[in-house]
């Protein structure tokens, strides 16, 4: 049996009460990696990934050995809003 999909509403994004991006280096033309402390919660190694409609956040993921798929190792559901301001410090700390 198929699962229905919700629909997304401001209640599935977290709530971010601060946050501050404490490296970051260009590793290709399409990836930047960055650490993020997000409520009082560090990590390491997230992306911004730019393809044709934007840009988003990668959260860390690992390959399975089983099936060979990359699954999140951590996540948080952020607000569109929340993931520019996020992009936009990741771009300030790489022109510094």
């Amino acid at each position: 049996m198929a699962r229905e999909r919700k629909a997304k509403s401001t209640q599935d994004f977290i709530k971010v009460n601060s946050y501050k991006v404490i490296r970051a280096n260009e590793f290709k033309e399409n990836r930047i990696f960055f650490d993020l402390i997000l409520n009082d919660v560090t990590i390491y190694g997230c992306m911004v990934v730019g393809f044709k409609d934007g840009e988003f956040i990668s959260f860390p993921s690992q390959k399975s050995s089983k099936d060979g798929n990359y699954y999140n190792v951590v996540y948080a559901r952020l607000s569109d809003e929340d993931q520019k301001k996020i992009i936009d410090s990741v771009y300030e700390l790489l022109d510094k």
